[in-house]
């Protein structure tokens, strides 16, 4: 099982120091009907960028774990789906299943609200998750 789970705790590190990216900002633009400006939206780091990768692998190649169904998984777990709800849960006994959703739910609720993912990055909120999924498969990555 820990090797299902080595590129998501082998990010850890990496994010310890990562600025996790910037936003982009039209400035070039504007702002009327004619010349309209793009709305900013976060550049992600490559770091931010495996984290992505990872999460999205795991739920392709094991779905045993349910990811599809993070929103459900979620809500078993007594979580509502939206940052600060996530960001503010405690992991410290929580399942792996209930961690991964976690992470699911990040990463599918950027489709809704750019820079969500920089937001449950910059609050120290995946790092606890990854963390817990560390302690959970009690695995040492190098």
């Amino acid at each position: 099982m820990e090797n299902r789970f080595k590129n998501l705790i082998a990010l850890i590190e990496p994010l310890e120091t990562d600025s996790y990216g910037e936003w982009s900002v039209d400035r070039e633009h504007k702002g009327i009907e004619d010349d309209p400006i793009q709305f900013p939206y976060p550049i992600y780091t490559e770091v931010v960028d495996k984290l992505i990768d990872a999460i999205y692998e795991i739920e392709s190649k094991y779905p045993e774990y349910g990811l599809r169904r993070y929103g459900e998984i979620l809500e078993e777990h007594g979580i509502k789906w939206g940052q600060r709800e996530m960001e503010s849960v405690d992991v410290s006994d929580m399942d792996l299943q209930g961690v991964l959703a976690l992470l699911m739910g990040m990463v599918r609720a950027e489709r809704f609200c750019d820079g969500a993912i920089m937001g449950m990055l910059r609050s120290g909120a995946v790092l606890r998750w990854l963390q817990r999924i560390e302690k959970v498969v009690g695995m040492d990555v190098e």
